[in-house]
């Protein structure tokens, strides 16, 4: 599974602007920026249970103008597995965000 934050899909040409300020993206081979910015980030681990795990990412990016602080718990269940995520702004700013899912059945958060 990965987890898209705080944009999925793509930005054109890998820059916005928001609030005045033009925000730089990291680009792809084709000069977008996609996926987010947390996909490919190390994840710390909070804690390690016998049967869950809880991992967190502080996301601080000069492409994005907030601090966003997430949390993903899985947990293993009977019959599969249980993922509870919390995104936050912790940051100074407020901006709207997204969060996807990938590989699972479909689930999308739109955040802010």
């Amino acid at each position: 599974m990965a987890i898209l934050i705080p944009f999925a899909n793509r930005v054109k040409g890998g820059e916005y602007e928001f609030e005045g300020v033009r925000y730089l993206l990291p680009k792809n081979e084709e000069g977008h920026a996609i996926h987010g910015l947390v996909l490919n980030e190390e994840w710390d681990v909070v804690s390690i249970g016998e049967n869950n795990v809880s991992l967190k990412h502080v996301l601080h990016n000069p492409g994005y103008p907030t601090e966003l602080t997430s949390i993903v718990r899985y947990t293993l269940i009977d019959k599969g597995l249980d993922i509870e995520i919390i995104v936050r702004n912790t940051g100074l700013k407020t901006h709207h965000w997204s969060l996807v899912l990938t590989h699972t059945s479909s689930l999308v958060v739109i955040g802010g």
